[in-house]
């Protein structure tokens, strides 16, 4: 950290935990790739009847 100071780099302070960053989320995210693999959509609305079982 000493190196860092003297180069003039400024240590901020973060939370431990971030909830953007949750574990939780990267399962989630993982799952519905692996749902939608393969598929393409015309539009938003033909995505959404896909999507309920896994946030419903």
């Amino acid at each position: 950290m000493a190196k860092l100071y003297k180069l003039g780099y400024e240590s901020l302070p973060h939370p431990p935990y971030s909830p953007d960053v949750a574990p939780s989320d990267y399962f989630l995210f993982a799952d519905l790739k692996r749902l939608l693999a393969g598929k393409k959509f015309r539009a938003i609305m033909d995505q959404s009847p896909r999507q309920e079982p896994i946030f419903g």
